[in-house]
């Protein structure tokens, strides 16, 4: 069954959306800044791939919109997912 639409419902939802339309140009400034800054920590490390603490795997995406894709190395139980590099 679908939720009843009244105008008090209608004016927050208003509210919400331009709220966070006028946050969107930030947050995208943002995320900018932190994808250049991860693209250079992997430029100085010389790598195209690298695990960082807590468990956050950079990757260099030559050609895609996005020049660093990160993602969360996932692990069970609660523990975070480390790398031992022996070498």
């Amino acid at each position: 069954m679908a939720a009843r639409v009244t105008e008090r419902r209608a004016a927050s939802t208003a509210r919400q959306l331009l709220y966070h339309r006028g946050r969107l140009g930030w947050m995208e400034e943002r995320m900018g800044e932190n994808a250049a800054l991860l693209e250079s920590f992997l430029a100085l490390a010389g790598e195209e791939e690298t695990v960082l603490p807590g468990g956050f795997v950079l990757l260099r995406e030559e050609g895609s919109g996005t020049p660093v894709r990160v993602r969360r190395v996932a692990a069970g139980g609660g523990f975070e997912q480390l790398r031992i590099d022996v070498g």
